[in-house]
């Protein structure tokens, strides 16, 4: 049983240096700021290459941001639920922009020209040409609209879905087809175009390429560790995945070989990369870090991040456990440090023990952990929902 007391009218608070989970959803880069899209933080800027940032909320009453992209002077902001917010003064201020578009939970942007392109879950792609004044539906062809990440070299334009793999369309969107043989997973994390391959990277499946505009596809995996990649990313003509639990891969062959690159990286999880001259970002579990030297080392920026969001805490007596949006943390001193533990790659909501076991409510499903968190095995038999907010004993 846990006693609280108030011993006096003046409380105080002391910062816990963590845990930082935060969950860095995209990146974007105009001139010399970069911009950071949060899952429930919102949106930060950087104007010294990433070692400070800072909140630019004013007018985005939304705060999960799926996706960032920059039209020339102008910033769109893409929305888990209230669709395309747009900046012209740098996210300042924010202004939706979303006549016509009748889904509003936005997973990707891409600017292509004078068009801008957004990716809806489950409400397919939408095309504006007047910088999201004005939406239309351009999703015929595409048998899944569940649409997780846009790419384009000018001439196509690719979707990548979470279910029916990669669409191409050579029309500006205006029709598409399937270009899927060769792929075995068909959950598309993101896309990317380098020299004449089009480069895929998949959850469970790894890294896939293609040579002839995804007629075709094969496996690019040489050197990669872990199958779970949730972004690429390229600068100049070097190549970059982002793992669930491996950490970052650098490939300069265009995907036939890869390369671990984590020196500096306190997290293995990471989600988001971005890139804004020939400096690199990665968004992990334990914040935002940079690299100046192609990833071969990174330094941490954290400063003013305030979307470290821990959504549940518990304790055993001895440890401190906290659920965060970008895993699980544990505490051995009451919280003054924090370290990761073993579940560091999903969204953690709930945390209750029995006898020797703890168990973890995610957007996985239900962990259990025998050695205090460590290590952790699902426990998701004859569950069809998995999604788990809440877990009590009895």
């Amino acid at each position: 049983m846990l006693i609280f007391m108030s011993l006096t009218a003046n409380a105080q608070w002391i910062s816990t240096k963590g845990p930082q989970g935060g969950y860095i959803s995209c990146f974007a880069a105009s001139g010399t700021d970069e911009f950071a899209g949060t899952y429930a933080g919102g949106i930060f800027r950087s104007s010294d290459n990433g070692i400070t940032w800072t909140a630019i909320n004013n007018g985005l009453p939304n705060k999960y941001i799926g996706a960032l992209a920059v039209s020339g002077s102008y910033l769109f902001a893409g929305t888990r639920g209230q669709g395309v917010y747009f900046s012209s003064d740098n996210g300042e201020n924010w202004t939706a922009v979303n006549s016509g578009l009748t889904n509003t939970d936005i997973t990707a942007l891409l600017v292509s020209g004078t068009n801008l392109f957004a990716g809806t879950a489950g409400g397919g792609v939408f095309l504006s040409t007047d910088y999201g004044s004005t939406w239309d539906s351009v999703s015929s062809g595409i048998t899944n609209l569940s649409i997780t990440c846009l790419a384009t070299n000018g001439s196509e334009i690719y979707a990548g879905t979470g279910g029916s793999g990669v669409f191409r369309s050579t029309n500006n969107g205006a029709s598409w087809n399937a270009a899927n043989t060769g792929i075995s997973s068909n959950y598309i994390n993101s896309l990317v175009l380098t020299g004449s391959y089009v480069i895929a990277a998949t959850y469970g499946d790894g890294v896939y390429r293609s040579s002839d505009s995804g007629t075709s596809w094969a496996h690019a995996n040489s050197g990669i560790t872990n199958m779970d990649v949730f972004a690429l990313a390229l600068l100049g003509s070097d190549l970059y995945a982002a793992t669930k639990d491996g950490g970052i891969f650098h490939s300069s062959s265009n995907g036939s070989s890869w390369m671990s690159v984590n020196t500096g990286l306190t997290s293995n999880t990471v989600r988001a990369l971005g890139i804004n001259g020939t400096t690199l970002f990665a968004g992990t579990s334990t914040g935002i870090f940079h690299s100046t030297n192609y990833g071969f080392s990174w330094t941490e920026g954290n400063s003013g991040l305030t979307n470290k969001v821990v959504s549940s805490l518990y304790s055993d007596g001895t440890s401190l456990f906290a659920g965060t949006m970008g895993g699980m943390f544990v505490s051995e001193n009451r919280g003054v440090t924090w370290q990761p533990s073993g579940l560091g790659f999903t969204s953690v909501h709930a945390i209750v023990s029995n006898g020797s076991y703890i168990f973890a409510g995610t957007w996985e499903g239900v962990w259990r952990s025998s050695d205090n968190g460590s290590t952790w095995s699902q426990q998701n038999t004859m569950m069809r929902w998995l999604i788990v907010n809440s877990l009590v004993l009895n």
